[in-house]
């Protein structure tokens, strides 16, 4: 097994040392090791790289939550006889996995988040196919803003059993807060097809054809979504996709709206009708003096548009 290097005592802080703290060691270490006031140290200069690479790590909230997870589990007791037989071994393996997994769902509940993906990560060392783990872990870390941690986890299960659902139900979360936006549908498409009944895939795929100005295809969806949750029973998210139901369908009036209002009041013919009959006339004065200038015709558009923006400013604003 190979000893994972300790960032922490490499940067002499505490494993809750802020960001600040972090920095700010790393700058008085830096000033103290850099190469260039040590240039007949070889050893400042390798300690120099271990501190930036400790530095790299750490200032990164991303790269430190895992490096936290990996250290965790490097310095844990947790230990198997390498004596035992081998069945023997899967067998506590898997149920030591289950007990790291419940101390995880514990943690969930509790809204200890991070704790919760250390107890994943874990029961997921132990198990490298533990899709419930998987799983759990990839919903913690959507709430808490990791998407490429999401996409990493439902990867892992898709490979594992690429007819699990719910990978591809938050594979789609994670491209569209990514903002992969069409291959969120590809990934909601996947689940639906999976589970035709899957009401959220309906919903977030709505919102996503929403993205892309398909509007029938978004209506469509949001009322399918709407309708499953409400024979789930979940009536607060069916109040949710029918409005966003009624905001879509509102844009498609206001626009219907304008274009009567233009009709009814023969705004059209009052913007278009004059704009016309002075450009016609521009045309038979080309022709009857046989004008080619270029200057001729930029001052005659340039009138035309004068001409259409004052009648719009009258009949229309």
């Amino acid at each position: 097994m190979v000893t994972q290097r300790d960032y922490y005592l490499t940067l002499k802080i505490s494993p809750d040392a802020t960001t600040d703290e972090i920095k700010a060691s790393f700058r008085s270490l830096a000033r103290k090791y850099h190469p260039d006031l040590n240039p007949d140290n070889p050893e400042a200069a390798e300690y120099f790289k271990e501190i930036s690479e400790a530095y790299d790590t750490l200032s990164d909230p991303l790269k430190r939550r895992r490096y936290d997870v990996d250290r965790n589990l490097a310095n844990s007791k947790y230990s198997i006889s390498s004596n035992a037989p081998e069945p023997i071994l899967k067998k506590q393996k898997a149920r030591d996995a289950q007990y790291f997994y419940d101390r995880g769902i514990a943690k969930t509940k509790a809204k200890q988040y991070q704790k919760a993906i250390t107890e994943y990560s874990r029961a997921i060392a132990l198990d490298r196919n533990f899709i419930e783990a998987y799983l759990q872990r990839s919903q913690i870390r959507h709430k808490l803003g990791d998407n490429q941690g999401v996409l990493d986890d439902c990867y892992r299960v898709i490979t594992i059993n690429p007819t699990v659902v719910k990978a591809y139900y938050y594979q789609g979360r994670a491209r569209y807060s990514l903002g992969y936006v069409q291959a969120s549908i590809e990934s909601y498409s996947e689940a639906i097809r999976q589970d035709k009944d899957y009401a959220q895939a309906y919903y977030y795929r709505g919102l996503a054809y929403g993205d892309l100005k398909a509007k029938t295809l978004a209506i469509q969806d949001l009322l399918m979504g709407a309708e499953l949750f409400r024979l789930e029973g979940n009536y607060e998210a069916y109040n949710i996709a029918k409005n966003k139901v009624k905001n879509l369908e509102q844009v498609d009036l206001l626009f219907i709206r304008q274009i009567k209002y233009f009709l009814e009041q023969n705004i059209l013919i009052k913007l278009i009708f004059p704009v016309l009959v002075l450009s016609v006339l521009v045309f038979c004065l080309a022709q009857i003096f046989a004008i080619e200038s270029l200057f001729f015709w930029l001052l005659s558009f340039i009138l035309l548009l004068l001409l259409f923006v004052f009648l719009w400013s009258k009949y229309y604003i």
